[in-house]
């Protein structure tokens, strides 16, 4: 077996609707066309892996156009607001 350890890196979160981190989470039917989208929150990580040939960083970051049209205009603006401690309409988010 080989001596190698795993070291994860917290990154922060993302709030955004659950249908970006589990595609298919919640679909419309023909019985009920119009479903509540629930928004979560998804933890953002790296993984570090130290391995006798190599250290490897395992990164699980986000598309380097990310805020150029990459991602849905109203996610970026969430993810933004997020990370300034802000909900979207720009209300300060209590800390708990």
């Amino acid at each position: 077996m080989v001596n190698a350890t795993i070291s994860p890196i917290h990154r922060g979160h993302i709030r955004t609707d659950i249908n970006h981190i589990v595609e298919g989470y919640r679909l419309g039917s023909s019985a009920e066309p119009n479903p509540d989208a629930p928004m979560d929150e998804g933890i953002v990580y790296n993984l570090v892996i130290d391995h006798p040939e190599a250290t490897i960083l395992w990164d699980t970051g986000s598309h380097p156009d990310a805020g150029n049209g990459h991602w849905p205009a109203p996610l970026y603006k969430l993810s933004r607001a997020s990370a300034s401690g802000r909900d979207p309409e720009g209300e300060a988010r209590q800390q708990v």
